[in-house]
């Protein structure tokens, strides 16, 4: 993104970035061997949501994708939209995911959980109680990575070979703003000025405080010249601040005890909440995710109980 002038148009579609890989394809190629570069413990997406079918079910034979309610906050860039058999759409959600119930849309920029406490709320209270079912939230920002290894772009059908696309595009324009204010700069305040100056663009500036107070985040963007780099510190931060948010005590009383409570009372129905990062590829091929974490609700704390290593005993990379 180095001596460009900087605009939305630019940053979303990283016009004039060529690429390494001259479009021949190679005897054997892996896809994950590139993204396992980045992401030592990806697996593909089909794989981690066949995943969250079977674990759910270990922990209640009752549990089945058609009685648990997923929360799916994703971006709503249209590669994560559902991959639907036999048609000619951009998504690459796996198909084992769409097995679940809804999703309930959770997510807007970047997977943030823009719907905030009243969206859970929303959410919670559509669960099936008459088959005694489950809710499953799934948070995760997204990123890309070319099949050459270039991270923080991807390759989108219909568009010139050599354009990539940077991914999240949302991502890098934050990523700009950080680097354009600098690690001793001002906070974001909302309206603002530049980027930050529309009234109607809350969920951008959103990202923008996301990474902002992540410290080792910003001081690392601002360090470092490298765009892959930088994407993958600003995913991790907007990750982690999702994160924070459903699963942290505000003033005693974590935001999803708050929609908890007032959604189910005195029952207590299982809710698991499992973060990562979404990792698109180039157009053609079959996403891949990396697992941050795994837990399940108590209602009795209020808190999360960590169920990752669990969970990723029998998560394998193929």
């Amino acid at each position: 993104m180095a001596n460009k002038t900087f605009s939305f148009a630019n940053v979303m579609k990283a016009q004039g970035v060529s690429s390494t890989y001259d479009g021949r394809i190679t005897p054997v190629f892996n896809y994950l061997d590139v993204v396992t570069r980045t992401y030592p413990n990806a697996v593909t997406a089909e794989n981690f949501a066949a995943r969250l079918q079977t674990y759910i079910k270990s922990v209640n034979a009752l549990y089945s994708p058609n009685n648990v309610l997923l929360a799916s906050s994703v971006c709503s860039d249209d590669v994560n939209g559902p991959i639907f058999p036999n048609k000619n759409n951009l998504g690459q959600m796996p198909l084992s995911l769409n097995a679940f119930l809804g999703p309930f849309m959770a997510g807007g920029l970047d997977g943030y959980p823009h719907t905030g406490t009243t969206g859970l709320l929303a959410y919670a209270s559509h669960i099936t109680s008459d088959t005694g079912g489950a809710l499953l939230i799934y948070v995760a920002p997204h990123i890309g990575i070319t099949k050459d290894g270039q991270v923080g772009y991807m390759r989108r059908r219909g568009q010139n070979y050599n354009d990539l696309s940077a991914t999240c595009g949302a991502a890098a324009a934050a990523v700009d703003w950080i680097r354009t204010n600098g690690v001793g700069g001002p906070a974001p305040v909302f309206p603002g000025t530049g980027l930050l100056a529309n009234p109607s663009d809350y969920q951008f500036y959103t990202l923008v405080k996301a990474i902002y107070d992540n410290a080792g985040a910003r001081t690392a963007i601002c360090a470092t010249a490298n765009f892959g780099e930088q994407m993958v510190l600003a995913t991790e931060a907007i990750r982690s601040a999702a994160y924070n948010i459903i699963t942290s005590p505000v003033g005693g009383t974590s935001t999803f005890k708050l929609a908890y409570d007032n959604a189910f009372g005195a029952s207590t129905p299982d809710v698991f909440l499992t973060t990562g990062t979404f990792i698109n590829v180039d157009d053609g091929y079959k996403a891949y995710a990396d697992v941050a974490n795994f837990l399940k609700y108590n209602p009795t704390t209020g808190l999360f109980v960590d169920y990752t290593t669990q969970f990723k005993q029998e998560l394998y990379p193929d």
